[in-house]
């Protein structure tokens, strides 16, 4: 990261690091500490500095819990990561009730188990049948996603 200085003056300054273009809490950093005033001419202190401040950023994000948009409870981050990926669907066979995963298009991801041994498992080739259904799940896939983005960019503008 290419550390700007300047002197106190047209653009917002701490410790004599231009403030704009920083990250929110490497200006934090600079604001609340003023005993690294001096060791903030050296360029290596401050990249080792943010560096620090950001792998701590790294770890306490990871220990977060997040409130799950789809029941509302309380889920720690990587819980919620793995369920946020599942999407109900149906096999490609019987077309009962299935879980597939957003980021798996194996054949496995499309079948249920019964279908899968019956119908998947030992068999070199794909079915007609489990190609059409991957296609299908891909665009309802997208959907979602647009669907998902559209409800957070109507969030962030009304913030």
């Amino acid at each position: 990261m290419k550390i700007i200085r300047s002197k106190p003056g047209k653009n917002p300054t701490r410790h004599g690091i231009v403030l704009r273009g920083l990250k929110p809490t490497y200006r934090e950093v600079l604001k609340k500490y003023e005993f690294i005033k001096d060791l903030c001419k050296d360029d290596p202190f401050v990249n080792l500095l943010f560096s620090l401040i950001d792998r701590e950023n790294l770890y306490k994000n990871k220990s977060k819990y997040f409130i799950d948009p789809t029941d509302g409870e309380v889920k720690d981050r990587k819980v919620l990561q793995e369920e946020i990926k599942i999407v109900h669907w149906k096999c490609s066979y019987c077309e009962c009730d299935i879980k597939s995963k957003m980021d798996n298009f194996s054949t496995k991801n499309f079948t249920c188990k019964n279908c899968y041994k019956a119908y998947v498992k030992d068999e070199k080739k794909i079915s007609q049948l489990v190609l059409e259904n991957s296609v299908e799940f891909t665009e309802h896939c997208k959907k979602l996603i647009n669907k998902d983005r559209k409800t957070f960019l109507k969030y962030i503008q009304h913030k």
